[in-house]
C-alpha cells in the first residue's frame, strides 16, 4: 500500500471535515481518490461525468484538468 503526503489549505480540510460530519482526514482523502478513480473509468468508457439537480432538469459537466486528459478506449 502506498503512502503519500499532500499539502492542502487547512481551511479546505476543516470545511470538508465539518460538511462530512467530522470524517477523518484519511477517509476524506480515500473517498476523494475513489471518486477520481471512478470518474477516470467513466471517461475511459467514453462517458462524461455530470452533476444534476434532483429532477434532472439542469445538468453540469464536471471537468478537471487531469480528467480532461483521459482518452476514451475505442
Amino acid at each position: 500500500m502506498a503512502e503519500f503526503r499532500l499539502k492542502v489549505p487547512d481551511e479546505l480540510l476543516y470545511s470538508m471535515q465539518t460538511k462530512l460530519g467530522g470524517a477523518k482526514m484519511t477517509d476524506i482523502a480515500r473517498d476523494a481518490l475513489g471518486l477520481l478513480n471512478w470518474a477516470v473509468d467513466e471517461r475511459l468508457r467514453g462517458r462524461v461525468v455530470l452533476s444534476g439537480t434532483e429532477d434532472g432538469e439542469k445538468l453540469t459537466r464536471i471537468t478537471l484538468p487531469s480528467l480532461d486528459r483521459v482518452q476514451p478506449i475505442t
